[in-house]
């Protein structure tokens, strides 16, 4: 293409209406072409690399923008932070951190949250490991504070077995604060199927309406049979009565509520009321007990005061259900945390065993994808959306912990997701993984050769967010892994198991540079390439490559026609293999650098001029070749520095650039004709000052002209301002140097200096 736009302009100047006449060019046309060119070179390279600039650093912003979402530490963050770079003890690390759980406004502002909603810390495992460098009163401070709870997430449940499996100070899972008590509850509303009791009060703190505990009664009715038919688990539930004067006092509250007494022990209790818990829990299940349990938590009322226990003392059966009467002003949120606590409720009766507990990944995991699959809900603003946006913002590492199991499994349920929809029996196989000491190993078998499809159809959701069910959706994106440069980048990185990189290219960008992006396989696995594109808010699926390993894959060309029709192009890179981490280099390179690359290094080859002392030698074809090497570049350029404006003087810009363009298309053309004119092979040019003279300004430039073979002539001899400038020249038939001229320099008390130029054939 740049070659016949070039000869139409050679032929343009051909035939245009004033024809060249072919003459002799003189060595002063000759330097002016010269200084001419390096003007024209000079002013267009900083004019591309100006604009070039300028558009680059703009794209950048956009990008950065786009991405630019503030980080939030967790209280958990800063005390662990603070705590590791030495500024706090590990009893101010620990007590805090309760802080952080059971009572806030003690907590020192330096630490307190940036979010709305943490995961709670694993507090136990972190007094077990510094139990050694805690005070009696840190000890006291947790074991007064700690609840009963067997899984309880931020804000619904969390997971700790540490207490159990070591024995440590065992009362202390059993024993309730201060203020945690459910005897205000005076009103009881039986769910239709009679499978859950609500208690609640319309007084207080924890006051809630009655229309609204009608309407949450007909939700738990209508969770727990999808629950039951999502998992296939038949609904049971075992009353265990724990306290008897609890359970005489309430049933005195079914008496007065005109509720049949004998629903205290077939309906499971779901408390409504406001525990002064400030951890951003909304919601929690608290399991049945073993007998040796119940015996530690009698014995801890004699360990610990009466009022320390006054929760424990007024809870009336085991298991139960809490929710905090502040989590209700949102239904939707509330029904998919509902949904999640009474998952772990069928969880229990899948186990069958109160002494097994399954790990985080995956009882959580499993919890969060029964919730968000069963729950229709309207809108994106649910705890579990959460999950999904903390996972996104992890994508390139989060999953890697599945392996290892080391994750506490929230937001594995998006995973689990595409695993369900992917993997033949996939969900049947997620409910059997509850009872697997390897969770993620026993799913990763049962998949076999599906399980690379279930990593693809995840890489694709994570940006089309392609869910019937919205709990699934994140509402963020994924961040770029890195930018890739439009003109000559390169990029390298390795994907662990499990996980993306994600590159964002706009695309009329890249169409005007017209860059090609290659893919080279440095690793030990394959890579899959899931190409998207957006077309203003929709996302869809262009194309799919896999780069084997050691090869070389062209992902896409800017220069066809393949993408235009999208805004951006997503690429989105994973790994084929859950062991080995492939490495890779993506390179991204446009025709315009290529062309500047073979320009300089055919410049490099030339030879135009020399300099030895006070002569300088130019070879007149090497010479002549470089100029018109340059502004035939520089004529492919200006199309590449035009696509790039983007201003409001674009129309300005690109008429000046196209002026430019004309004038270098003279400027080749003319050195492509002196070229061919010029019949002199070498010209050198010699300076020689003129320095302590007894000789006059006009004997000096008269012995100059002297100095000229025969025959010889005078052209230039002017004396302006007190400067003498002469010129002259003279011929030599006979000899390979035939043409020799001189310029001499003068001014009074000044450097007088003289130059000989001489022409050989």
């Amino acid at each position: 293409m740049y070659n016949q736009s070039n000869a139409r302009s050679v032929n343009q100047v051909a035939t245009s209406k004033h024809p060249t006449k072919r003459r002799k060019i003189g060595c002063l046309g000759c330097f002016g072409y010269c200084l001419l060119t390096i003007l024209v070179v000079v002013v267009g390279f900083f004019a591309f690399n100006t604009i070039r600039n300028k558009i680059e650093e703009k794209e950048q912003q956009k990008l950065e923008a786009r991405f630019d979402y503030e980080q939030k530490l967790s209280a958990e963050d800063k005390l662990t932070q603070a705590f590791n770079k030495g500024e706090i003890s590990a009893d101010t690390y620990i007590l805090q951190m309760a802080y952080s759980l059971y009572d806030v406004e003690k907590l020192d502002p330096l630490y307190k949250s940036d979010n709305d909603i943490d995961f709670a810390p694993n507090l136990f495992d972190l007094i077990i490991r510094h139990i050694d460098e805690l005070s009696d009163a840190t000890l006291e401070y947790v074991a007064k504070n700690t609840m009963m709870t067997d899984i309880r997430i931020h804000p619904d449940a969390s997971q700790d077995t540490v207490a159990y499996d070591k024995k440590w100070k065992p009362f202390s899972e059993y024993v309730f604060a201060n203020e945690y008590d459910i005897t205000i509850l005076d009103k009881a509303v039986l769910s239709p199927s009679g499978k859950f009791l609500i208690w609640y009060t319309e007084t207080g703190k924890a006051a809630v309406k009655d229309e609204t505990v009608q309407e949450l009664a007909k939700t738990v009715d209508d969770i727990a049979e999808d629950i039951s038919d999502f998992l296939d688990i038949d609904w049971d539930y075992d009353f265990n009565k724990f306290n008897s004067g609890s359970y005489k006092d309430m049933k005195t509250v079914l008496d007065e509520c005109g509720i049949d007494e004998n629903a205290i022990e077939k309906a499971l209790p779901i408390f409504i009321y406001e525990p002064p818990n400030n951890d951003g829990a909304a919601a929690w299940y608290c399991r049945d007990m073993k007998p040796f349990e119940e015996f530690m938590a009698w014995l801890g009322k004699y360990i610990v005061s009466e009022d320390e226990v006054k929760e424990v003392s007024s809870v009336y059966s085991l298991p139960y259900i809490v929710i905090k009467t502040s989590s209700i002003s949102n239904m939707e949120s509330l029904n998919v945390i509902f949904a999640h606590e009474l998952t772990h409720h069928f969880q229990r009766i899948y186990y069958n065993d109160l002494s097994y507990n399954a790990p985080g990944f995956t009882s959580e995991t499993v919890a969060n994808f029964v919730a968000a699959s069963i729950i229709k809900n309207k809108g994106t603003n649910t705890l579990v959306n959460s999950h999904a946006n903390a996972y996104i913002g992890a994508v390139e590492h989060h999953y890697v912990n599945m392996i290892f199991g080391e994750t506490s499994g929230y937001a594995e349920f998006v995973w689990a997701k595409s695993y369900a929809d992917i993997v033949d029996n996939g969900k049947q196989y997620l409910k059997e993984s509850l009872l697997q000491k390897e969770p993620f190993k026993f799913l990763r078998e049962k998949a076999g050769d599906s399980y690379q499809m279930v990593l693809e159809d995840l890489a694709v959701r994570n940006i089309t967010k392609d869910y019937q069910e919205k709990a699934f959706i994140s509402t963020d994106y994924p961040k770029p892994i890195a930018s890739l440069g439009r003109y000559v980048d390169s990029q390298e990185n390795s994907i662990y198991p499990n996980c993306f990189h994600y590159y964002y290219l706009d695309t009329k960008s890249y169409y005007a540079s017209k860059s090609l992006i290659q893919m080279k396989n440095d690793g030990e696995t394959k890579i899959f390439i899931k190409i998207l594109g957006r077309k203003k808010e929709n996302y869809r699926l262009v194309n799919t490559l896999y780069c084997d390993i050691g090869k070389e894959l062209i992902i896409a060309d800017f220069s066809k026609d393949d993408f235009k029709k999208y805004d951006e192009i997503i690429l989105a890179l994973g790994n084929c293999d859950t062991i080995n981490s492939p490495k890779y280099q993506l390179i991204s390179l446009s025709p315009a650098v290529v062309d500047l690359y073979e320009t300089i290094t055919g410049l490099e080859e030339l030879n135009p001029w020399e300099v030895n002392g006070d002569c300088i030698t130019i070879n007149v074809k090497d010479f002549v070749e470089g100029a018109t090497t340059l502004t035939d570049y520089l004529n492919r350029a200006i199309p590449y520095i035009s696509a790039e404006v983007e201003s409001e003087d674009t129309a300005i810009i690109v008429e000046y650039l196209g002026a430019i363009k004309d004038e270098i298309n003279r400027i080749g053309d003319g050195f492509k004709q002196f070229g061919e004119m010029f019949d002199y092979k070498t010209v050198r040019i010699y300076t020689m000052p003129v320095k302590n003279t007894v000789l006059s300004d006009d004997e000096i430039h008269k012995m100059a002209l002297d100095m000229m073979p025969n025959p010889k002539l005078k052209i230039i001899d002017k004396v302006e301002d007190g400067m003498h400038l002469s010129m002259g020249g003279g011929i030599q038939p006979f000899s390979k140097t035939q043409l020799i001229f001189y310029t001499v320099i003068t001014k009074p008390g000044e450097e007088k200096v003289m130059y000989r130029i001489e022409f050989e054939k």
